[in-house]
């Protein structure tokens, strides 16, 4: 597996079973409104909007030497015998997400095929843009851990101390820096 370089800005893109499990739910739709980026009001948020990935764009612009963005994703053509089909609304949204980012920046589509690999990936990125989910918020602690920042947006900084206080009965470690 390779290394973030430091003119790569990294985005972790959760995408998937969160996606196409509802088949009445098109990609437009997450991508527009986010309120369909939960499974219920009470459940993580896992897919962000345009809204989220605009911010994203205009705090990028601040960031000098940034000439690439990477996009970090796994499950959009599907893996083993029971999700062998390709996820035609996540690849909806990869792209939605992608156009974004496009006219200012190389836009690079990534995943080694292993997540664990991959979350060394999002944790070595000296731009990192964690997506919604548990992976994500353990790929941001890691990333704070080796001494980078990751753009966070005020709404996911939120969201990640919900999930990080959801069961406050045992041991977190996953965002200990909010």
């Amino acid at each position: 597996s390779r290394s973030p370089m430091s003119s790569e800005a990294v985005i972790h893109l959760r995408i998937g079973d969160t996606i196409d499990m509802h088949n009445e739910i098109k990609a437009k739709d997450f991508f527009e409104n986010q309120s369909f980026g939960r499974r219920n009001k009470k459940q993580i948020l896992y897919v962000l909007d345009k809204t989220y990935y605009k911010d994203v764009l205009s705090r990028l612009e601040k960031v000098k030497n940034i000439q690439k963005v990477v996009l970090v994703y796994q499950g959009a053509l599907g893996t083993g015998s029971q999700h062998s089909k390709p996820k035609i609304n996540s690849l909806n949204y990869v792209e939605s997400v992608a156009n974004i980012f496009r006219d200012k920046y190389e836009v690079e589509h990534y995943s080694s095929g292993n997540a664990d690999e991959d979350l060394c990936f999002l944790a070595r990125a000296q731009t990192f843009i964690p997506g919604g989910g548990g992976y994500s918020s353990l790929a941001t602690a890691l990333n704070i851990a080796r001494g980078n920042k990751p753009i966070l947006q005020e709404r996911l900084k939120i969201e990640m101390k919900r999930l990080a206080n959801c069961n406050k009965n045992k041991t977190s470690f996953i965002c200990p820096y909010l």
